[in-house]
């Protein structure tokens, strides 16, 4: 009966994420290869305090990744995207702004362009993904609301990321053929300095 139990716990455990054995196994030879007749040196709070942070962080893009593998594309504004994959992971967000080094997922500017689109990597979201996601925030901002890309998100084929995101491209096409040129300007320099900002993120995580 025990050993069914175990058996059932075991099967039933989520492996543990890479960062975290690579910190185990590092940690593990640290302790092996300590001299014992050496004193060792107290560790610095600043420093206790990074190497917290950073474990939180990790974690913290570990759920929002795994979410994001079982959400998989959505279609929503950007940043509501991010705030509800962090609802439904669990994970408290502000780590990930402070990482970012932006105030709100909502903040305009190239920086935070630059933030969303690293988290976007970071999180498994496609570069094509992102920037519909991207332009959907951009046209409800202008008066294109909800119900307005209802049925992007309703006649997308259900199984297919790719039928999903050729329904909203289309209907945010007409959408934006109808901007006014400035907008459409503007909305254009948002996608190139997107994309410049998804393709030179070299590190693609943390």
């Amino acid at each position: 009966m025990m050993k069914n139990r175990k058996a059932s716990a075991e099967s039933n455990a989520c492996p543990a994420p890479e960062w975290l054995i690579e910190t185990l196994r590092i940690y593990k030879n640290a302790v092996d290869f300590r001299d014992p007749e050496v004193e060792s040196e107290p560790v610095p709070p600043a420093f206790q305090q990074r190497c917290r942070e950073a474990g939180e962080l990790a974690f913290i893009l570990a759920k929002l990744r795994k979410e994001r593998q079982r959400v998989d594309f959505v279609p929503l504004p950007l940043a509501s995207y991010f705030k509800e994959l962090g609802r439904v992971a669990g994970a408290a967000l502000l780590p990930v702004l402070t990482w970012l080094g932006i105030s709100d997922f909502t903040s305009s500017g190239e920086a935070s362009i630059k933030g969303l689109f690293k988290l976007a990597k970071v999180v498994g979201l496609s570069r094509r993904e992102a920037l519909v996601l991207l332009r959907i925030g951009f046209a409800e901002q202008h008066g294109h609301e909800h119900m307005l890309l209802a049925h992007c998100r309703s006649n997308g084929k259900p199984d297919t990321t790719i039928g999903k995101l050729e329904e909203c491209e289309a209907r945010l096409g007409e959408i934006e053929s109808q901007l006014h040129p400035e907008l459409l300007q503007k909305l254009r320099q948002l996608e190139a300095e997107a994309r410049f900002a998804y393709d030179s993120d070299e590190e693609g995580g943390q």
